[in-house]
């Protein structure tokens, strides 16, 4: 493969599955071109292959992706290239159209059931759309890949094509940024959660059981459309001094934050199939640096810790129900170091992004 172009819809600064695909064809001598959108609050990057930040004027909606479609259509139009990267669904269209043209291949990486996602579950015309648009891509494409074993078997039964399950483990190249633990933990027992602030990811409830928390605080990094909400539930409940917004992080920024927290939080509830066959990469970040999580426990997540028990599943995302739990959790973790330490450094030494990532091999050309 000499050069391949890279698409994403999103910011380039969070996304570590993108730059690990990035950074694989690189160090193979590939030429690459990463494309994805800046937003308000975009992080300065530097990766060691050539990246494209696009302006979108718009924030979100029809015209969000619109934006989306048109941008990458006309850059791919006047560019050479000889396979494209397509990270979701969003990003498909342009690529396609244009297949029969350039004569390129088409990689699909699907990072969730797209179609099956809470925004578009409850919007019955954009999913109509967006269903159409799956179907008629999916035919079109060379080679597909997914971050779960259930994502992979929703996409195969639905349209018989064969994915490659690479999961989003954890690069222990990257190392973490020391970081310097905030005077406002001192004296805590910190849980922390980062990742997108989205509803149906158990923060509300979660924000809900604080005040029964004695001594706990809570940590959230990253950002999303639920930011506000999340943040006004903190106003009307004056946890102010408990519940702290650090807002986007880069990755090595966030591993260095983990070292000074006790608990993890991975409680996306299972309400729709994008949700309920989801692999949260926190979860193996958490495992990384040694910190044990709490989840809700959609099946992928489960499987893993029947084998590795490096967190605990909780049943109840009541306030009361929650916080008795976290509680109880936290207390057992000074008996239960070792055997945690144990699973999650099997499970490292199992599952990494190395190893994963061998996949790829098949289709170097």
């Amino acid at each position: 493969m000499k050069k391949i172009v890279v698409l994403v819809s999103n910011d380039l600064s969070y996304d570590q599955r993108v730059a690990k695909t990035c950074t694989w064809w690189h160090e193979r001598g590939t030429e690459v071109i990463l494309i994805g959108f800046e937003k308000k609050g975009s992080l300065p990057i530097s990766f060691p292959y050539r990246t494209l930040r696009f302006s979108n004027p718009f924030q979100r909606g029809v015209l969000f992706y619109a934006w989306i479609q048109f941008r990458l259509f006309f850059y791919l139009l006047l560019h050479r290239a000889d396979a494209v990267w397509c990270n979701d669904l969003d990003t498909l269209c342009p690529a396609v159209s244009l297949k029969f043209w350039k004569k390129w291949k088409i990689m699909y990486d699907a990072h969730e059931c797209f179609t099956e996602s809470v925004g578009l579950m409850d919007n019955p015309i954009k999913r109509k759309v967006w269903l159409t648009v799956e179907r008629i891509c999916m035919p079109k494409l060379d080679y597909c890949f997914t971050v779960s074993n259930g994502i992979r078997e929703f996409y195969q039964n639905k349209y018989n094509r064969s994915f490659q399950v690479m999961r989003n483990l954890p690069d222990l190249s990257i190392s973490p940024v020391t970081a310097e633990k905030p005077m406002s933990w001192e004296g805590k027992q910190v849980l922390f959660y980062h990742g997108v602030f989205n509803a149906h990811r158990g923060l509300d409830e979660l924000i809900d059981a604080m005040p029964l928390l004695q001594e706990i605080i809570l940590v959230l990094v990253g950002y999303g459309e639920h930011e506000v909400v999340l943040k006004d539930k903190v106003k009307l409940l004056h946890l102010e001094e408990k519940v702290f917004f650090l807002g986007p992080m880069n990755y090595p920024n966030i591993l260095g934050m983990l070292q000074h927290a006790d608990l993890g939080i991975a409680l996306e509830k299972p309400v729709s199939e994008s949700f309920k066959w989801a692999l949260p990469n926190k979860i193996f970040d958490y495992a990384r640096m040694g910190l044990p999580f709490v989840t809700l426990g959609n099946p992928e997540v489960s499987s893993i810790l029947d084998k590795y028990p490096m967190g605990w599943v909780t049943q109840s995302l009541k306030p009361r129900d929650l916080s008795s739990f976290i509680l109880q959790c936290l207390k057992d973790i000074p008996n239960q170091t070792s055997t945690l330490h144990a699973a999650q450094k099997a499970f490292l030494v199992n599952n990494n992004a190395e190893m994963e990532w061998k996949i790829l091999e098949s289709i170097v050309e």
